[in-house]
């Protein structure tokens, strides 16, 4: 299946917006987005049901959705869409994420 096609149905588990109103700024770049990972643990359980390259892109997304919210918030922004993640934002970490679940599954894991 195409990366585009899984994005897109990843996508559509998502509510339409999230909140970042709740979410703590920690010095050293991490952030605490509560609404973000709790919307994230129901399209976890979910892509952990359909395969590998869902898995992937679940973990990529979420990646995406963390570090464009915690932008968002820095400049005042209250809410993020996952609709405005693109391929192009989350393609490297979705090769990353895939080679390294597939490794940890064939026992080559580092």
């Amino acid at each position: 299946m195409g990366i585009q096609v899984i994005l897109n149905e990843l996508i559509e588990l998502w509510p339409r917006e999230i909140k970042l109103s709740d979410a703590k700024i920690y010095d050293g770049g991490g952030a605490t987005i509560p609404d973000l990972i709790t919307a994230h643990d129901l399209v976890e359980a979910i892509a952990l049901t359909k395969g590998t390259e869902y898995e992937a892109m679940d973990w990529a997304l979420f990646q995406a959705l963390h570090k464009k919210a915690r932008s968002s918030i820095l400049r005042g922004v209250v809410l993020v869409r996952p609709d405005e993640i693109t391929v192009a934002l989350v393609k490297n970490n979705y090769e990353i994420n895939l080679s390294s679940i597939n490794e940890s599954r064939n026992g080559n894991a580092t």
